[in-house]
């Protein structure tokens, strides 16, 4: 395999074009939570009484499909490359973005729907080819960095329409949608040009081009499915549990933060809007300075199942804040928490699955992510209903922190059991391992039997990684 700096500085170009599509996603994925109040008006002016049964669905026809597309996706990209299914997404995103456009410009709340359903036909899909587009262009000492400041760049995305989108609004309604579908346009050719870059790239290096084939060679679908071990599924798990205590918030964060904090101090409808957009930014700034920061440090150091423990914990604190204190300060606890795991989570993935099966790895993580994303609204609005305030909401965001907590702790129980840890820095050394091995007990718990290394014990204290030295 072929080191990272030997590519030279054109992957940065590439880790930029890849950002550029995962901008656009996370820019129009935001924009109906950020205006929400603004949708429920549109929506109640020709379909009185519903708006809120229909705003919820802008969002279910997003997510419930999801369950299976990123799993079929991953297994797509492991057959076909990612560079075409690439192209394929991000035209999807943008197509959806203009029905959605369409649909508000016409008053039809049915075109508004559809339109987000084929955006999250290609949205949640990016993350299977963007990440394994950064695992082929930085695997060994930048893979983390580069997931990071991908998915930092993402939160800038977000960051910037709970600015733009409610500014833009003040002319017409539909002017945040428009402008939205211009950056989606945007990403389509940056991703044609980033399929342009790294082929021809792959063609003038013949032992690249070799590997990719190799890399191909998947078998059968779900071949790779079979070797993914207990920490897998632990991961999987954990990267539901930790996601819910952040987007589902984000979904309700501005009508929470009007009823409980700005009614009373702001009397303009518009400008509690703005204000509580605002106040929704600072998660996605704080964890957008964070994401590469973090990425960096687990380059260099390691300790990911320490990071994700100690961002167990602080989701935790920061919902336990929102009860008692005014949003700032849980939401920068939250902002860190976030930047925390995000930088440390992803990248670990790519030490879990074989790589010629890293398609379906990541897509199923992100399938079984949006069955829980797709079912916690229900929850909230269950008890949003019953109860008529979001104390219960908020006391349901703790209980997943509780048990991202235990998740985390397993994982780190787990970790001790083998011979190779997950807090170890040296990913090259991890990489060159999976390559070699075609099945390891680490990720695959029929593994053991057919590997013809020594299986010695756990590693000593003197070796341990979990063990920090001078």
């Amino acid at each position: 395999n072929e080191t990272t700096n030997s590519r030279g500085p054109l992957r940065f170009l590439v880790l930029a074009l890849g950002c550029m599509a995962f901008f656009a996603d996370y820019y129009c994925q935001d924009i109906p939570g950020v205006m929400r109040n603004q949708f429920l008006s549109h929506l109640e002016k020709t379909n009185d009484g519903q708006q809120e049964y229909l705003f919820d669905l802008l969002y279910s026809v997003y997510s419930l499909p999801n369950i299976v597309l990123p799993f079929i996706a991953g297994m797509l990209v492991d057959q076909f490359g990612y560079r075409l299914m690439n192209i394929v997404f991000c035209a999807l995103v943008m197509l959806g973005q203009v029905l959605l456009y369409a649909g508000a410009a016409a008053n039809n709340a049915s075109w508004m729907i559809f339109g987000r359903f084929v955006f999250g036909l290609g949205g949640e899909s990016l993350a299977v080819t963007i990440g394994i587009l950064l695992v082929s262009w930085f695997k060994g000492k930048e893979l983390s960095f580069s997931q990071g400041f991908n998915l930092s760049f993402a939160r800038v995305g977000s960051v910037l329409n709970c600015f733009i989108s409610p500014q833009l609004a003040k002319s017409s309604f539909d002017a945040p949608i428009r402008f939205a579908s211009i950056i989606a346009g945007v990403s389509v050719f940056g991703s044609i040009l980033v399929c342009i870059i790294d082929k021809r790239y792959e063609q003038q290096h013949p032992e690249i081009l070799e590997e990719q084939q190799n890399q191909g060679e998947s078998g059968p679908i779900f071949a790779g499915v079979r070797k993914f071990g207990k920490p897998f599924w632990i991961i999987t798990a954990l990267v539901c549990s930790l996601y819910l205590c952040v987007v589902p918030f984000n979904m309700i964060a501005s009508s929470f933060f009007e009823d409980s904090w700005l009614k009373s101090s702001v009397a303009d409808e518009t400008t509690r809007a703005q204000v509580a957009g605002q106040l929704m930014s600072i998660i996605m700034i704080v964890s957008s300075i964070l994401f590469p920061i973090v990425g960096l440090f687990v380059d260099k150091f390691g300790q990911r199942l320490r990071l994700l423990l100690t961002a167990s914990f602080m989701t935790i604190l920061a919902h336990l804040l929102f009860l008692e204190v005014y949003p700032i300060i849980p939401l920068i606890t939250l902002g860190i928490a976030y930047g925390i795991f995000g930088g440390a989570l992803w990248p670990t993935v790519v030490f879990l699955a074989p790589k010629e099966s890293l398609g379906s790895a990541y897509g199923l993580i992100n399938s079984i992510q949006n069955l829980v994303l797709g079912l916690c609204p229900i929850i909230i609005g269950y008890l949003k209903t019953n109860s008529g305030s979001y104390t219960n909401v908020i006391v349901m965001f703790m209980i997943f922190g509780m048990i991202s907590v235990l998740l985390s702790y397993l994982m780190i129980v787990e970790d001790r059991n083998h011979k190779t840890s997950l807090n170890s820095n040296d990913q090259t050394a991890l990489l060159s391992y999976m390559d070699t091995q075609e099945s390891h007990y680490f990720y695959s718990k029929f593994g053991r039997k057919s590997l013809d290394i020594s299986t010695s014990s756990p590693h000593s204290e003197e070796d341990d990684p979990f063990i920090i030295r001078p």
